[in-house]
């Protein structure tokens, strides 16, 4: 049964992306430690994983990486991300530049993958410090080129699969919604792209 309190558009594509956010606060809550934490894709998943991390970690740098100029102002305005850059995620350089400029030359301490589109494995990977941890949740993400692209530019990294479900997943994300009227907006007035 949908809530009484939502839209029914805005319930259902949040439960689209639920895992999502609650699989970037069980990273937060696992490794208490990282400071810096990069996001590829700023779509309805990359918004409501920004919301977890910030509703869990007030302290955490957040940066964002999208190439839709228009997702990462509405990113920027609801404080999601401290910072954004517009960049092409299927350049893998791009992306680690862009990360490193952010990060004082360095890499970030945990990079999420939510991008739509294929071919940012690899970008993911090359911005991540060493024994850093990739989260991949974009279901356009191929895990042989992930494991390969990971091994073939030596790279130590963890990475991790999400699945799309997380125990109590779906009321986790209806309750960023509720709680955060930026994201509502966002979400309801399709000022982020799918997913």
């Amino acid at each position: 049964m949908l809530p009484d309190d939502l839209p029914d558009a805005l319930t259902l594509a949040v439960l689209d992306v639920a895992g999502a956010p609650a699989l970037v606060d069980r990273l937060l809550r696992e490794q208490p430690n990282l400071q810096s934490l990069a996001f590829i894709g700023a779509g309805k998943a990359g918004v409501l994983a920004m919301a977890a991390a910030r509703q869990l970690r007030p302290d955490l740098r957040i940066l964002a990486l999208d190439r839709a100029q228009a997702a990462l102002d509405a990113v920027s305005a609801a404080h999601l991300a401290d910072a954004v850059r517009s960049v092409d995620a299927s350049d893998a350089l791009q992306v680690r530049q862009a990360v490193s400029d952010w990060n004082g030359g360095q890499p970030a301490d945990a990079v999420v993958n939510l991008a739509s589109l294929p071919g940012t494995e690899l970008a993911t990977v090359l911005a991540c410090r060493a024994r850093g941890t990739c989260l991949f949740f974009g279901m356009a993400t191929s895990f042989p080129r992930v494991a390969l692209g990971a091994e073939g530019v030596g790279a130590d990294v963890e990475l991790r699969i999400g699945n799309g479900f997380v125990t109590g997943h779906a009321d986790f994300a209806l309750s960023l919604v509720r709680a955060m009227p930026a994201v509502y907006s966002m979400l309801k007035f399709g000022s982020v792209c799918s997913p």
